[in-house]
């Protein structure tokens, strides 16, 4: 894992947390519900990620990122395996690049005790790793998704062909972008080498669903950040539709774990 420093959070300050989700106007989530899970920390935390992967799109980034303060007071205050909260983060790093607008990086990763967008990337990447790890121990590079549902199957049969087809577009036009966005493309570039068009068998599915994630926590945060306005603008109608292409995987391949 990045090297970083675990911020300490006081007491008061996780309570400013858990009021301002509780008490946020626009909430999208039950106040009942809320409630509930406001007595732990821990809990409320595992209530918003839990939230983003129902429906993503009503995710408030201002909640992720006072969740991101609960589970971070929690790892020095609430007992919980490492295990558990190393997941929690991930997921509510995972959501925070996902919200519309997402948060940004940088501002994630402060929450964490990370203090640059690069920093934030590889904690993803090797939260992800670890998590993979855990799930699928027999080592298989690509086990995320080795286990896809017939759901998420069935999906990449009407689906993979067109993301597949959107997201290398997006990589040829890569030599137009700027920064760590030209890298992440790079990346994404990288992944998708050698997937057969259209997609078929569980190989070319299992690339296919990293690329996605990819996609979905790497690449379209940069994007969507203010300095690739002129590249975002001439990229047209692909960017939304790679956000909404995304989004329905994450939503089905959710169901599958």
């Amino acid at each position: 894992m990045p090297a970083r420093r675990i911020p300490t959070i006081s007491r008061e300050e996780m309570e400013a947390a858990r009021d301002a989700i509780v008490d946020r106007p626009g909430t999208p989530y039950g106040h009942r519900h809320l409630q509930k899970a406001a007595d732990n920390p821990l809990e409320l935390a595992q209530f918003i990620a839990e939230q983003h992967e129902v429906n993503p799109r009503q995710t408030l980034g201002s909640d992720v990122l006072d969740a991101l303060t609960l589970l971070t007071y929690a790892r020095r205050s609430v007992p919980a395996l490492p295990a558990h909260l190393d997941s929690l983060e991930l997921r509510l790093l995972r959501a925070g690049s996902a919200t519309h607008p997402p948060v940004a990086l940088r501002a994630l990763g402060e929450r964490v005790g990370l203090s640059t967008r690069q920093a934030t990337r590889a904690r993803i990447l090797s939260l992800a790793d670890a998590d993979n790890r855990r799930k699928h121990p027999d080592g298989d590079l690509y086990a995320l998704g080795s286990r896809a549902s017939e759901q998420e199957t069935q999906w990449m049969n009407q689906h993979g062909e067109r993301l597949l087809r959107l997201a290398a577009l997006l990589v040829d036009a890569r030599d137009r972008a700027t920064g760590d966005l030209s890298f992440e493309l790079e990346q994404l570039g990288q992944t998708i080498a050698g997937i057969g068009s259209p997609p078929s068998g569980p190989h070319d599915h299992k690339r296919l669903t990293i690329a996605a994630a990819r996609l979905r926590a790497m690449v379209l945060p940069e994007l969507l950040a203010a300095e690739q306005r002129d590249f975002r603008e001439d990229l047209g109608p692909l960017v939304k539709s790679l956000m909404e292409l995304t989004e329905e995987h994450q939503a089905v391949a959710w169901q599958s774990l």
